[in-house]
């Protein structure tokens, strides 16, 4: 099995923002604000919060809030995916000290506890193994203040399979680029979320996207 987050991984990814720049506002033009789950956290954020976003990419998600007026901790192993968000916050004009970018895995994250009003994940934590996205679950919860927002984002195992990537076990898939996925699914996600304290707020399908959005609060 490919070693999740490890140099393939990376390599992957970096090779994809330099030879493709920005591939999520080509994949979603419009921006990120159609997406159900990011339109009900919106609502339900106060417009100062601090957001972590993991795995930031080009800053599509974060974007939208940070036009709301929240401060944002953006962080991906990709220096080429930084390079593109911390650009396209500049282009369109959000205040350099709204935003944080840094360069780290999410299993490096050590941001101390109660610091963040919401926490994002788009597509990062789904490159983990089971093991380790619970670990990630739980640090997602203590970087949240109490009622914290969680919001994560994961490809449907049908969409993975439609995409020609090999399933090397139930949920886990494999390519020869190094592109590695494990998806939980809504409902074992759901489940993991309550063990750790999580309330579940909502499950958000986008069928022919190919994902879902769960949003679930931090207990007080």
């Amino acid at each position: 099995m490919p070693k999740p987050l490890g140099r393939d991984q990376k390599t992957h990814w970096s090779q994809t923002y330099e030879n493709r720049g920005d591939i999520w506002h080509a994949m979603y033009p419009d921006g990120y604000s159609g997406f159900e789950g990011l339109r009900k956290l919106s609502q339900m954020l106060k417009p100062n919060a601090a957001v972590l976003e993991v795995g930031i990419g080009t800053g599509e998600a974060a974007l939208l809030l940070l036009k709301m007026g929240a401060h944002v901790t953006g962080v991906d192993f990709s220096p080429e995916a930084i390079e593109l968000c911390r650009a396209k916050f500049i282009k369109e004009h959000i205040p350099e000290d709204r935003f944080e970018l840094k360069v780290a895995s999410i299993e490096e994250l050590q941001l101390g506890s109660s610091r963040f009003d919401c926490v994002l994940d788009y597509y990062a934590s789904q490159h983990l193994p089971r093991d380790s996205q619970l670990d990630f679950l739980r640090k997602a919860y203590q970087f949240l203040k109490p009622s914290g927002l969680f919001l994560i984002g994961q490809f449907s195992q049908d969409h993975i399979r439609k995409q020609g990537i090999k399933e090397i076990a139930p949920g886990t898939f494999s390519s020869e680029t190094g592109h590695f996925f494990c998806l939980l699914g809504a409902t074992t996600l759901s489940s993991l979320l309550r063990q750790i304290g999580f309330r579940i707020v909502g499950v958000y399908e986008a069928k022919r996207e190919g994902f879902f959005e769960l949003l679930a609060a931090k207990s007080r």
